[in-house]
């Protein structure tokens, strides 16, 4: 017998207006609705996890330079776990915190590939590939 494990989450109720109304229109519960977003989600993070958390990083954004540096410290745990366990998604990663505006710290991620380091989600940065070469200190400092 399989029982369904059902987890409380308090969301906003402003942000969770718009999803109530079009759950209502399409005659389901505003809960299946959401969950259906959230498992979309889950395939990102199986296929590759670093890639996603990458992205999320991006949009988050921390007060302070130590709770950001936390957070890419964080990650780079999780990235060394997960290569230790043998995950064929895992990468090899490095991360470098930036003030993106005054009090509006952000965490940059890069991935080891063919011996180049490369920022992951530069489109979001506004930073193309090529530009990497401006972060050849990488490299140097390896």
């Amino acid at each position: 017998m399989k029982t369904d494990l059902k987890t409380p989450l308090e969301v906003d109720r402003d942000l969770l207006a718009a999803y109530d109304r079009v759950a209502g229109i399409l005659g389901i519960l505003t809960a299946r609705y959401v969950e259906s977003y959230l498992k979309a989600l889950l395939s990102d993070l199986g296929s590759d996890p670093i890639q996603h958390i990458a992205n999320e990083l991006f949009y988050e954004s921390y007060w302070s330079r130590e709770l950001a540096e936390a957070a890419a410290e964080r990650l780079e745990a999780y990235a060394i776990g997960e290569k230790l366990e043998d995950n064929p998604a895992a990468s090899i990663i490095t991360t470098e915190v930036t003030e993106y505006r005054p009090n509006d710290w952000r965490v940059k991620v890069y991935n080891l590939i063919k011996g180049r380091w490369r920022l992951i989600a530069s489109d979001l940065w506004g930073e193309d590939e090529e530009d990497d070469a401006a972060d050849s200190w990488k490299e140097d400092s390896k």
